[in-house]
């Protein structure tokens, strides 16, 4: 009589957990593609989490690897079927280079307990070359209709000014 009233004990606590439902995770889009951006610029973007799940979602922690990744979550909580905002951004470093940051979120779904998300960008500037020497020869045609300007933010510094008047 007692496993009896034991099984059924079990069976309706399974049955509870079961009505109860789980929550899960799900990003739009697992990575946030920047494009190009320039050196030392900060570039916003944001990615849509949503809650697929029958329970509500707790996002316990939102960790970026990085200083230059800054993340913000609009809601710590996110209803069933529900939708937050994760608000990021990116401040591109001085050189030129392919950049992948990441975005750990620590929530208490049961199967995806850790997302991952990452940030991708490409930083140039507006003028780049290899070596950083550049030779002009003057005088320049009369037909250049081009210009071409240096900036002490580039790095750049002439020894000779042209000037034609």
């Amino acid at each position: 009589m007692r496993r009896w009233l034991l099984l059924c004990v079990i069976a309706g606590l399974s049955l509870a957990h079961a009505a109860a439902g789980a929550p899960r995770i799900e990003a739009m889009n697992s990575i946030l593609e920047l494009g190009t951006v320039r050196p030392g610029s900060e570039t916003p973007g944001r990615f849509v989490i949503l809650n697929t799940g029958d329970a509500p979602l707790h996002i316990l922690n939102v960790t970026s690897h990085c200083g230059c990744t800054v993340a913000a979550l609009a809601a710590k909580t996110i209803p069933p079927g529900g939708q937050v905002h994760l608000s990021v951004t990116f401040t591109a470093g001085s050189g030129p280079e392919q950049v992948s940051k990441h975005i750990d979120l620590t929530t208490d779904d049961p199967v995806t307990p850790k997302l991952t998300l990452f940030v991708q960008a490409t930083v140039k500037g507006d003028l780049e070359w290899s070596p950083r020497t550049l030779n002009l020869d003057w005088p320049v045609p009369k037909d250049f209709e081009g210009r071409i300007v240096f900036r002490a933010a580039d790095g750049i510094a002439p020894r000779r000014v042209y000037d034609p008047t």
